[in-house]
């Protein structure tokens, strides 16, 4: 069994939010003041990230509550607090909080800030750059200033890569194992008295990318040749169905013991576009194919899971379909956006997804707008115009 170090942070938010994450966060927070102190209870809203900026608007009407400006083209992601997003840049981890709303002068540093997972009560963010993961109380973020102790540990992996890390409910985490030329696998590591002990592994994974959590607390990692789970102390591969099958991103619920993934039947294209689906069942461990005919097609900013573990995809059409997880079949769709081509690079802005409660929101780069639609009937509930075209979004679901 092996070892490697293991670093601990425990700090006083209040007194001292420079020193969270390994006293090595920028900047100093000011006292908020009265205007801008936080409400008792933190609101739905949507974080739109567009050329220069991130849009906050009210989640129920659509009404822009801020646009706050930044440097660059912003990614983020929702902390799963009800109230922050993180907004990943050239300094790493901001946290924007969505009540003021304002970007806090808080940064998670990292030289490559990657992906963010949230499971449970944990929160791990990835740095692409040195392969470092810090894994951080979800709920340790969510009154900043409030005198919050927020602890946290970091993981330090083996070489740099494009990777992820998955935090589990007993604390220890699932990591990506590979270098910079190659991505091989998953490794699972336990945080014990100063060290991470190394537990199981599986290096069958080539190109691994993309991960979620399905029911019974099931992990799913796409991989170049198929996917593979983890659940337990085993891990589990799952051949692809034809040769040639990658699976590059993944689609879970916590409470669906079926995963969605995205599967690329031809390793030449070059294209963003998926023309297939695959359904993982978890419990079954088996397999099954949906393919995506011509306008059905979708991208990953275009497939999203429901609260209640149902599937939805919003297609190259402007359609937004439910995808029936046990027969493996799309439903009849509700025209919501006007047609629309693929870009030449995943980076640039096409329509997103995303779904919470009854209402899908979708963005609409060509008219530089988001709606908000009912499930139940796809109509649209409301629309909002932004002053540059939505390239992703996130949204808090306004909880304590």
């Amino acid at each position: 069994m092996s070892t490697r170090t293991i670093a601990r942070t425990t700090v006083t938010v209040a007194a001292a939010l420079a020193a969270l994450l390994l006293s090595a966060c920028s900047g100093a927070p000011e006292p908020p003041s009265a205007a801008e102190a936080p409400a008792a209870q933190p609101r739905p809203r949507l974080a739109v990230a567009h050329a220069g900026g991130i849009a906050v608007l009210e989640a129920d009407t659509l009404e822009l509550v801020k646009d706050l400006p930044v440097e660059g083209a912003a990614r983020v992601d929702a902390a799963a607090d009800g109230r922050h997003v993180f907004v990943r840049g050239a300094e790493g981890f901001s946290l924007l909080d969505t009540e003021g709303p304002k970007l806090s002068s808080v940064v998670i540093p990292a030289k490559k800030a990657g992906h963010v997972v949230v499971h449970g009560d944990l929160t791990a963010v990835y740095d692409d750059a040195t392969a470092a993961t810090r894994v951080l109380d979800t709920k340790a973020i969510t009154r900043l200033g409030d005198g919050v102790r927020a602890t946290q540990l970091e993981h330090q992996g083996a070489a740099p890569h494009h990777g992820v890390s998955v935090p589990l409910e007993d604390g220890t985490i699932l990591t990506t194992v590979g270098t910079e030329q190659a991505r091989t696998g998953v490794a699972r590591f336990e945080p014990h008295e100063g060290h991470w002990h190394s537990l199981e592994s599986n290096d069958a994974c080539p190109a691994v990318h993309g991960e979620g959590v399905a029911a019974k607390e099931v992990a799913v990692f796409g991989c170049e040749d198929g996917v593979l789970l983890h659940s337990g102390d085993a891990f589990v591969k799952l051949p692809a169905e034809a040769p040639g099958g990658r699976t590059s991103a993944v689609f879970a619920s916590a409470v669906s013991p079926i995963a969605v993934g995205s599967l690329t039947r031809d390793p030449k294209a070059k294209s963003i576009m998926i023309d297939a689906l695959t359904l993982i069942d978890t419990a079954k461990q088996s397999q099954r194919t949906v393919p995506l005919a011509g306008t059905e097609r979708v991208t990953f900013r275009g497939v999203a899971r429901g609260e209640d573990g149902r599937a939805y995809l919003l297609s190259a059409d402007g359609g937004l379909r439910e995808l029936d997880l046990g027969a493996g079949t799309l439903g009849s769709a509700h025209p919501v956006i006007a047609p629309w081509e693929p870009p030449t690079k995943w980076e640039d802005a096409y329509p997103a997804l995303i779904v919470h409660g009854g209402t899908a929101y979708v963005t609409e780069p060509a008219s530089n707008s988001v709606h908000a639609i009912d499930l139940a009937t796809g109509k649209q509930i409301a629309s909002a115009k932004l002053s540059a075209a939505p390239t992703e979004f996130a949204l808090v679901a306004g909880r304590d």
